[in-house]
């Protein structure tokens, strides 16, 4: 059988690809709050894939690939829940509710979470152990 050798580009490909199962895998873990070994296995399996690559194409160039493949993920989310996964935030009760039963959330679900009082945000943040707001 031949060699093969792949292209720069597929290799960058390649990370984008791998990348994408990780925050998917991160993504699921946040949105659902559950955890078991497959999950702890396949994101150890993406980031050997990655660092392998990495080492072929650069850091810098696999870094950017990392990057563009988050900003891909995130354009299917709505910015608000994409902007509270990569803070570290959960999602309120009142919209993970509607999630999990596979109800939409409206922009007036985000709009009353957004508008609360603060005291309840930090109580809210206090519980879930994220920075509260200021």
């Amino acid at each position: 059988m031949p060699e093969f050798t792949p292209t720069r580009f597929e290799l960058i490909q390649l990370v984008k690809s791998w990348e994408t199962i990780y925050i998917g895998e991160d993504y699921f873990v946040w949105w659902a709050g559950q955890y078991d070994s497959k999950i702890r296995y396949l994101k150890n399996v993406c980031l050997g894939r990655i660092r392998e690559i990495a080492d072929l194409i650069g850091e810098e160039v696999a870094g950017a690939a990392i990057d563009e493949a988050r900003e891909d993920f995130g354009r299917l989310l709505d910015p608000r829940e994409w902007n509270l996964f990569q803070t570290g935030a959960s999602l309120p009760p009142p919209i993970a509710k509607k999630m999990n039963a596979s109800v939409e959330v409206t922009d007036a679900d985000w709009e009353a979470f957004y508008k609360r009082p603060k005291e309840v945000a930090k109580e809210h943040a206090r519980r879930r152990r994220v920075p509260a707001p200021k």
